[in-house]
């Protein structure tokens, strides 16, 4: 799918994922349970998101706990992590 961006953005156009999982230990995973998003003005689904389980919660702090003691983020910039 494909909608038009904000107005003074660089781009005219924005290309939207049919899915959308979350981003845990370096890769993007799946989660057991599902939300879809829907177009308010047709009710169609056009994109489907993970819903967090607490598992996946689980496994993002332990993630994140173990980026922190490595000193992984400390030395990459917002931008250049931004494009991961």
């Amino acid at each position: 799918m494909t909608v038009y961006a904000p107005p003074g953005t660089v781009d005219s156009t924005i290309e939207v994922k049919s899915r959308y999982g979350h981003y845990i230990g370096g890769e993007w995973v799946d989660s057991e349970t599902k939300i879809d998003v829907r177009d308010p003005s047709t009710d169609e689904v056009f994109a489907t998101i993970a819903s967090a389980t607490l598992d996946d919660a689980e496994r993002a702090i332990a993630a994140a706990r173990e980026c922190v003691k490595e000193g992984r983020l400390t030395r990459e910039r917002p931008a250049q992590r931004a494009e991961w």
